[in-house]
């Protein structure tokens, strides 16, 4: 896969570096799990519970880029410095 999530603020700068294009709106849902670190089945649960945003177009589930930076930002964690 040659797109990565990149900074949460801005767009992907490697994916059209990369590739000459610009970043995909949405991904597979194998794509965001790749993206995400998790497994294929944790992301459909996500998307099951509302956790995870996604597109349903006929019977295939699509992922937007956005959904997924929301996603991380949501359950980022702040470092503790002692």
């Amino acid at each position: 896969m040659d797109f990565r999530l990149g900074y949460l603020g801005g767009y992907c700068d490697t994916y059209s570096m990369n590739n000459n294009k610009p970043e995909p709106l949405a991904v597979r849902v194998e794509q965001a799990a790749e993206l995400l670190g998790l497994s294929r089945p944790k992301v459909y649960q996500l998307t099951d519970e509302g956790r995870l945003d996604f597109l349903k177009i006929d019977a295939a589930r699509r992922i937007p880029m956005d959904s997924l930076r929301e996603f991380i930002e949501r359950h980022r964690v702040a470092a503790r410095y002692e």
